[in-house]
């Protein structure tokens, strides 16, 4: 969260206030800024890609990894 706080994925809600990569800064990995959640997208997959570290992701979601 923008303050410092964290939650589960599951439970943001429209209005809160997140840190979030700016897309518009070098091609979304910019720094991070408070960013207002303005809608929920449901999440309903049966396929997950697991990355090296043992993060599940959904295909077609774009993620940012440290290397």
């Amino acid at each position: 969260m923008a303050d410092g706080s964290s939650k589960t994925i599951g439970n943001i809600r429209i209005g809160d206030t997140v840190l979030a990569f700016d897309e518009a800064q070098l091609a979304g990995t910019g720094p991070l800024r408070a960013g207002l959640v303005t809608r929920l997208i449901p999440g309903i997959t049966t396929e997950w890609i697991v990355l090296d570290d043992g993060t599940r992701v959904t295909p077609g979601h774009r993620y940012l990894r440290p290397d």
